[in-house]
């Protein structure tokens, strides 16, 4: 302030020094000049640059908003198959648009809309998920909404027999039948619930709920057929193949090995149809295989107590006999994270990808509480770059998780064969606590038989395929015997069960019986017959299907047990299942093309789904009513979305600007 008074005096005093103060200012003013023209020049540039970002990002947007123009209101527009373009020379905001679609699954779709500026190249990328309104879908009526639905043949119950449900408070009349066919009731059997049927029941009174004879059949559902397929698919791992694989050690002759260790070994190979042999019988006998074995002849485990640990696969060209006391362990290398465990919300969450170098590996999706509206899809891709990917078809999606079969672990085998693996999870709903890991299998092959017997326990991380080029007994497998005492655990299967002849013969089995305690975590298939024959004690968990393309007999006194919200399907897909005795079946019960017979006092908690049906003597069928919203066992929503004016088939349930 006193400068300025200062100046301001001089100038006032016209003594010549206002020249001075003059070219003073101006000096002052010339270097502030440039530094301000510069800056006006910059912010300029930066409001250009903005606004033409600002018109790239709304051309790509009016890119989206097309694609959901056509997904949503479009009724002639097929999103799986028609083409979806842009209107070709209509450029928006000087940027040319064009769009790609990527499905995730049969009701999801990724949709990248790309704008490019005309005059610099520069572009804006959107991606956003298309999620189908599913209420929108028509669905048809499940058979396993009944506890019994015939598809071409009688319901017959005689004895004391009755169906009913577990539904609470009782009475409440859920035990349902669907029968192709005519409903055969001794005066004693009861039906808890609606009774639907083409012909006639002799006893309409024994039906405690509505009766509607000459109603429409029962249709066969396709959708199970696919699923159960795909289960079957998911059971054939390919035969591990050495080729290049350096052995630490290499035989040729037959080995046997009987000392008291503990002994490590690497990889293992014995040749010449030569067989491998443990025997130790001092404790601790324990024989460990960090490396891949592989047995030309075959391998005999015997003789107590011996206990073998293999850290890499097995293939044994013979045949497998476990006997003696002890236990047999395989191993898989560790799980790897793709997808940290995690609470998600609606949307579309992608996986980080796996190097997995051909190899068999199993995707384990754990998940923890989820709300009423929650679930989570999840679809594998794959890829041989780690650039261009597909999605894995056609089983490559894993069962859906929501809130029946929440709070667990779904496994599945990929065999696809690429070297690349990810994950896509499609998230409706409230938050959905979830993550997925990989691990590389250590399978065991067997190209003949597959033997347990003794106080021999074995616990198998990963598939287990057995080949039946030979039988024991008539069996491509035959397990029976007792649990080893040492461990808590008997006999485990983590991964798959996969038990065929190169021709089948329903003449032969598989045998699972004794008083074993069986645990399988994913599906069993059999391309012969199956006997399951358990004693008092022995007692058999199921998770996800037992598959066998010939009969299935249960018999004894075991128990066949699992949550309602996890029973299993049993599925006899060319022949029949038989279940007698004392015992305790908690499945779905599928065979499409046979008979389902369940006599004695047995009893069965779940459903039955078959060409005809028979209840014979002190038979209770108990229906758990959970089966109607439990995911993996109802058909999928069908039929094309029907939108009405001013509503969407498709909404938006992620939207990213890349």
């Amino acid at each position: 302030m006193k400068l300025l008074t200062t100046i301001r005096t001089k100038m006032k005093d016209e003594s010549g020094q206002a020249l001075a103060m003059a070219l003073i200012m101006l000096v002052l003013g010339g270097l502030l000049v440039v530094p301000t023209l510069n800056f006006m020049s910059t912010n300029l540039r930066a409001n250009i640059e903005v606004d033409e970002a600002n018109q790239r990002l709304y051309a790509a947007d009016a890119g989206i908003q097309y694609a959901f123009q056509q997904f949503a209101y479009d009724v002639d527009f097929d999103p799986a198959t028609d083409p979806l373009v842009f209107p070709a020379g209509t450029p928006v905001n000087g940027c040319e648009v064009t769009l790609a679609r990527t499905p995730i699954d049969d009701l999801t779709y990724r949709v990248t809309s790309v704008a490019r500026d005309l005059n610099t190249n520069e572009v804006t990328t959107i991606e956003a998920f298309f999620l189908a309104d599913v209420e929108q879908f028509e669905t048809a009526p499940s058979p396993l909404d009944h506890a019994v639905a015939t598809l071409g043949g009688d319901l017959t119950m005689t004895g004391s027999s009755s169906i009913t449900s577990d539904c609470s408070p009782e009475p409440c009349h859920e035990g349902d039948v669907w029968v192709n066919g005519n409903i055969n009731l001794d005066w004693s059997c009861t039906i808890d619930g609606d009774a639907d049927v083409t012909g006639t029941c002799n006893r309409p009174d024994n039906i405690e709920g509505t009766y509607t004879p000459g109603s429409d059949p029962v249709e066969r559902p396709e959708w199970l057929d696919n699923m159960v397929e795909c289960y079957v698919t998911n059971t054939n791992v390919p035969t591990p193949d050495f080729v290049g694989q350096t052995w630490n050690e290499e035989y040729s002759t037959n080995v046997t090995w009987g000392w008291a260790g503990p002994y490590n070994h690497g990889s293992v190979k014995i040749s010449d149809n030569k067989n491998l042999t443990l025997n130790g019988t001092q404790s601790p006998a324990i024989y460990t295989f960090t490396g891949p074995v592989w047995v030309t002849g075959n391998l005999i485990i015997n003789s107590g107590a011996n206990f073998v640990n293999f850290q890499g696969p097995v293939r044994v060209d013979g045949y497998v006999e476990m006997g003696g006391t002890g236990w047999v362990k395989t191993v898989n290398q560790a799980e790897q994270s793709i997808l940290a465990y995690g609470s998600y919300t609606a949307g579309t969450v992608q996986s980080s990808a796996i190097y997995i170098s051909n190899a068999s590996a199993s995707v384990i999706l754990t998940s923890g509480t989820y709300g009423e509206d929650g679930s989570v899809i999840v679809q594998l891709q794959d890829s041989y770059d780690n650039v261009e990917w597909t999605n894995v078809s056609p089983c490559g999606t894993l069962p859906t998780v929501n809130e029946i079969n929440d709070n667990g672990t779904i496994r599945q085998n990929y065999i696809g064969g690429k070297p690349y693996l990810r994950a896509v999870a499609t998230v409706s709903g409230a938050a959905c606590p979830f993550g997925i890991t990989v691990g590389r299998n250590t399978t065991l092959h067997v190209g003949k038989y597959l033997k347990v017997s003794g106080s021999r326990s074995a616990w198998f991380e990963g598939p287990v395929v057995v080949n039946g080029n030979a039988l024991t007994s008539g069996k491509i497998i035959d397990i029976g015997g007792s649990k080893y005492s040492g461990v808590a655990w008997d006999m485990v299967f983590e991964g798959t069960l996969r038990a065929t002849q190169p021709t089948p013969n329903c003449s032969n089995k598989i045998y699972l019986g004794g008083s074993k305690l069986f645990e399988f975590y994913d599906v069993v298939y059999t391309n012969v017959s199956a006997e399951v024959a358990g004693a008092t004690g022995s007692n058999m968990t199921f998770t996800k299907a037992f598959i066998v393309d010939c009969d299935i007999a249960v018999s004894g006194s075991s128990r066949i047990d699992a949550p309602a919200t996890t029973s299993p399907i049993f599925v006899s897909r060319f022949g029949d299942v038989d279940v007698s005795g004392a015992t305790m079946v908690d499945a779905i019960v599928y065979a499409p093309e046979g008979n389902v017979h369940v006599s004695g006092s047995s009893k069965l908690e779940g459903a039955i789904l078959a060409e005809s049906a028979l209840l014979e003597g002190a038979v209770e069928l108990k229906y758990p009513i959970v089966l109607r919203e439990r995911v993996d066992v109802q058909p999928p929503e069908q039929g094309d979305p029907e939108p009405q004016p001013g509503t969407s088939a498709y909404s938006i349930v992620s939207y990213s600007i890349q």
